[in-house]
């Protein structure tokens, strides 16, 4: 009777589901192609927007069609200039709001006193309005209260806008101050962000001291804060809707472009941030929701498959450029731990699978 050494090779597929602490909450690729009426939100939150009106419609003068332009991640949206003769040039714009149709949800943005991340890419459009070009206080998104609160209440409103006075004109600027007062309750950066470049904007909340725990960044870095005013606890209301491109409270909107913007309930790193930026300028043209893949899988330490191309977590990437991406394609979110993501090198893979092969049947056989 012949023994034969049986091997039993027991192939193992890893699949690793998004973790149900995902901060994601509102994601617009704004990569609509042809002019319609809502903006998809990409996430499972119910935050559709509505895209108010065509600017060819009820009096809008702009020129430019609203969608299908060359983005930073596939197309973006254009938003132009607003109706003839109006006093406050409310422009084109998006607005989460009900009853305008199926699958249009209010939605309120982040509020209270959650921590928060707003990003969104913006290039500045000059052509667009010329004659009240020298009103910058643009606003990207804004949510929040109405009406000026009474101290010491705390204040409501969230505005993330653009700077429109001082030498900092142009700068990012987060507005908590209800109304049309802009005096109090603000942080404004230094980084020109209305030179008609593409611009990465984020700002992230961490606490509800306004001075100390928010903090701006332009193209991935921190911003060195060029002014700031008096501070009041940030409690953010809901009763105004989410806009994109649109403070309510004075109709201000941001002539130009706008790209891949998202919204978390939890404040990014410094470090996410700076990968948040890289992964969409990257050779992987990783948008909002696939960099949270890359930030959930560092989180939990495992390795994590997009679009196609592996990442594997590694506690040895190199971190002498610090987090974002690096000269070898890593992205390091760590970069003081030494932590990150790495795509494997050619035949990493097949080595580290060959070696586990032969382990085993070494194993196996030894086992008889």
């Amino acid at each position: 009777m012949h023994c034969f050494n049986r091997v039993l090779v027991v192939m193992t597929v890893l699949s690793f589901a998004a973790s149900s602490q995902a901060a994601l909450v509102a994601h617009w690729n704004l990569d609509e192609t042809t002019q319609g009426v809502y903006a998809a939100n990409s996430t499972a939150t119910p935050a559709n927007a509505f895209l108010m009106a065509d600017q060819t419609d009820e009096g809008f003068n702009d020129w430019r069609p609203t969608v299908n332009h060359p983005g930073v991640i596939g197309t973006s949206y254009h938003f132009g200039t607003g109706k003839t003769g109006e006093e406050d040039h409310i422009g084109s714009h998006l607005r989460c709001r009900a009853a305008d149709g199926d699958g249009v949800d209010d939605f309120y943005g982040v509020t209270g006193t959650t921590n928060r991340t707003y990003a969104i890419w913006i290039k500045y459009d000059a052509d667009v309005d010329p004659e009240w070009a020298s009103r910058t206080d643009y606003s990207l998104m804004s949510h929040g209260g109405g009406g000026a609160p009474a101290s010491p209440e705390p204040a409501n409103k969230w505005t993330m806008r653009i700077e429109h006075q001082g030498d900092y004109a142009g700068a990012l600027r987060l507005q908590t101050q209800h109304g049309r007062n802009t005096s109090d309750n603000y942080v404004t950066g230094s980084t020109i962000l209305t030179d008609g470049q593409w611009h990465h904007a984020v700002v992230t909340m961490n606490g509800t001291d306004l001075t100390d725990n928010v903090f701006l960044y332009a193209d991935g870095a921190l911003e060195v804060e060029s002014a700031e005013s008096d501070n009041a606890p940030i409690n953010t209301g809901t009763n105004v809707k989410l806009n994109i491109n649109l403070d309510p409270y004075t109709h201000r909107f941001f002539p130009g472009w706008m790209d891949d913007a998202a919204i978390w309930d939890e404040a990014l790193t410094s470090g996410e941030v700076a990968v948040l930026h890289d992964a969409a300028v990257s050779a992987h043209d990783y948008d909002a929701s696939s960099f949270d893949l890359l930030r959930l899988a560092h989180a939990d330490q495992q390795n994590v498959t997009i679009a196609g191309t592996e990442w594997l977590y590694s506690a040895e990437v190199d971190t002498s450029e610090g987090a974002g991406l690096n000269s070898l394609g890593q992205f390091v979110f760590d970069a003081s731990a030494g932590t990150g993501m790495a795509v494997p090198e050619p035949g990493t893979l097949v080595s580290l699978l060959v070696g586990g092969l032969l382990a085993a049947v070494y194993v196996l056989r030894r086992r008889r």
